[in-house]
C-alpha cells in the first residue's frame, strides 16, 4: 500500500498491517516489499500528524530480531544482524525501516507511535491455498497425506492465535507507550517446526517425512530459535489464551467451510 485515498473525515486511531506476508513474494518481488514497507508506512505516519490521531500502531515482525543463538530469550532490546545483499533480507529490513520512520516521526512531530513485533499468527480465517508452512500442515491433516517437511524442520518459534493477537494490538493501542515495540506471542506454544508438524500428525493421523531440498531460493528463512520474551507487552495487561493445538483445530475447521 504505497497510495492513500483521500479522507476528509477525523481519524483517531490507526492500525498499520498492509504489507505482503509470503516468503516467495519477498523473493520474487523485493522492491515491491521494501517500497510497501517504507512509502507505504511514510504517508500513513503523514496522515497520522495531518489528523493528530490519538494513538497508531506498526504491525512489525519477530524477524527484526535475526537469528539469535538458540537457548537465549529475546526482548526488544535485541536487534539483528542482516546480510542486504542476501535478497529475502527486503522483508526484515523493510519492517525495521518502518520501525524506524515511526520512532521518528513520533521524536521529531509528536505522532503517538507504538510498534507491535508478531510472531507467526493463524487461526480461523487463513485461506485454503495460503502458502505458509501452518497452512500446508492443515492441508495435509484436512486431505489426509502425510507431512513433507524440506528441511529439518529445526526452527524454533511461538505462535500466536488471531484472535490473541488483536487483543495485543488493541492493548498498545490503548496502553501503549508512544515509541515503544512490543513482542506478541503466546510462550506456550514454543516448538521446532518438526514438533509442531508431529502434534499434527498424531492428531490427525498422518505421518511426518522429511526429504531435505534447496529452499533458499523458494524464499524460507534460514534456520531459527525465536525464543520470545512477552513481558513488557503482559505488563499492559495482556494474556494469550489459546494454545497451538485450539489453535490448529479452529483453522481447520474454517479451512473445511472455505471447502464447501
Amino acid at each position: 500500500m504505497e497510495q492513500l485515498p483521500e479522507i476528509e473525515e477525523d481519524i483517531d486511531y490507526i492500525v498499520h498491517g498492509a504489507h505482503p506476508t509470503s516468503s516467495r513474494y519477498f523473493i520474487e518481488h523485493p522492491v515491491e516489499t521494501l517500497h510497501t514497507a517504507v512509502y507505504g508506512t511514510d504517508r500513513l505516519l503523514a496522515l497520522a500528524r495531518e489528523k493528530q490521531v490519538r494513538s497508531f500502531v506498526f504491525l512489525s515482525t519477530m524477524e527484526v530480531y535475526g537469528r539469535p543463538r538458540r537457548g537465549s530469550r529475546i526482548t526488544e532490546e535485541c536487534c539483528g544482524q542482516f546480510d542486504p545483499a542476501v535478497v529475502r533480507s527486503c522483508y526484515p529490513l523493510g519492517k525495521l525501516l518502518g520501525e524506524s520512520l515511526c520512532c521518528s516521526y513520533c521524536s521529531e512531530y509528536g505522532v503517538p507511535v507504538k510498534i507491535a513485533r508478531l510472531t507467526q499468527t493463524f487461526g480461523p480465517g487463513v485461506g485454503y491455498e495460503d502458502g505458509r508452512v501452518f497452512a500446508e500442515f492443515a492441508r495435509c491433516a484436512i486431505e489426509r497425506r502425510n507431512i513433507v517437511l524440506k528441511t529439518r524442520g529445526e526452527t524454533e518459534r511461538a505462535y500466536l492465535y488471531t484472535e490473541d493477537a488483536v487483543w495485543a494490538i488493541l492493548a498498545i493501542l490503548l496502553k501503549g507507550e508512544n515509541g515503544q515495540a512490543y513482542t506478541a506471542a503466546n510462550e506456550e506454544t514454543y516448538c521446532s517446526i518438526h514438533e509442531m508438524a508431529s502434534m499434527v500428525a498424531g492428531k490427525y493421523g498422518i505421518q511426518v517425512e522429511i526429504r531435505e531440498q534447496d529452499t533458499a531460493s523458494q524464499g524460507y528463512a534460514d534456520t531459527l530459535y525465536m525464543d520470545l520474551d512477552t513481558s513488557k507487552l503482559q505488563k499492559l495487561g495482556w494474556r494469550p489464551e489459546t494454545g497451538l493445538e485450539e489453535m490448529y483445530d479452529r483453522m481447520i475447521r474454517s479451512m473445511k467451510k472455505e471447502m464447501v
